[in-house]
């Protein structure tokens, strides 16, 4: 059914769908479908060579410890020839080994801590590294752009504490490095971990998240050559990165069967000379 799904919406947006799956961690979740929670990791990779597999439109039969399946095809086929990447999210370590052996990409879950987040991308890339396949780090975060700090953690400080109770009171991996006597506050869980402030600010912090854990910024150019008519490289980009994010641009627009057109902006001044 996910697989169906997934074609369907493959083949409506020409190409711009990334599924991003987990594992779970909620007892309750698997409680609902009395599914031992035991079982999810078997049961997760699993389903992802499945996806696969009905992906590839090929007839196939599949035999697992979870899960049986005979003569199976899946039609159409999606839109990206080799099927919609599949993006793994992860907190700890196994999950980021599990994701650099099976998945196309690593999500960096928004509430970890800087620390753990550089341990996690840099255990995933290893793995990935292992099993020969392409690595790509996406980190997502937690942020407000304001004028001031102050602005930023009056406005969203109540809601991203709501929504960071739940985390803490059960001691989930995220806050783990904290100690037990940590008192539930902003302050407590800002640092490292939400970026909050002035534009300024926020961008040198984005800038040293992507540094230290090797966020990718082909993302960017990637869904440039799924969805778009031209991809635009920046001025302030040197040229041996304007040159990669422009084959990666290509790559994308040629699987998603789009013509490609490169424009590249740059800073300059023509003058008599030099020092002109």
């Amino acid at each position: 059914h996910v697989a169906e799904d997934v074609i369907t919406l493959d083949l409506v947006s020409k190409g711009r769908v990334i599924l991003g799956v987990g594992i779970g961690y909620q007892p309750a979740d698997f409680r609902a479908f009395s599914v031992p929670m035991g079982d999810r990791a078997g049961r997760f990779e699993e389903s992802i060579e499945i996806l696969r597999l009905c992906w590839a439109g090929e007839p196939f039969s599949f035999r697992g410890k979870h899960y049986t399946l005979d003569d199976v095809q899946i039609r159409p086929r999606p839109y990206q020839r080799s099927g919609p990447p599949l993006w793994i999210g992860a907190s700890i370590d196994a999950a980021a080994r599990r994701a650099g052996r099976i998945a196309d990409g690593f999500v960096g879950t928004p509430s970890t801590g800087l620390a753990n987040a550089t341990h996690l991308a840099d255990v995933y890339k290893e793995a990935a590294r292992e099993a020969r396949r392409p690595a790509e780090v996406i980190q997502m975060r937690d942020a407000w752009v304001a004028r001031t700090r102050a602005e930023a953690d009056a406005i969203y400080g109540p809601h991203v504490m709501t929504a960071y109770r739940y985390y803490w009171d059960n001691r989930l991996a995220e806050f783990r490095n904290l100690s037990a006597g940590s008192e539930f506050t902003l302050n407590n869980l800002a640092p490292d971990r939400l970026i909050l402030g002035d534009p300024e600010t926020c961008i040198a912090e984005f800038r040293r998240w992507q540094t230290a854990t090797g966020a990718s910024i082909d993302a960017a150019a990637r869904r440039a050559g799924r969805i778009a008519d031209g991809f635009v490289g920046t001025p302030s980009t040197g040229l041996a990165n304007a040159t990669h994010l422009a084959e990666v641009y290509r790559e994308a627009a040629r699987e998603a069967r789009r013509p490609a057109e490169v424009i590249q902006m740059r800073d300059a001044w023509v003058a008599r000379t030099r020092a002109e």
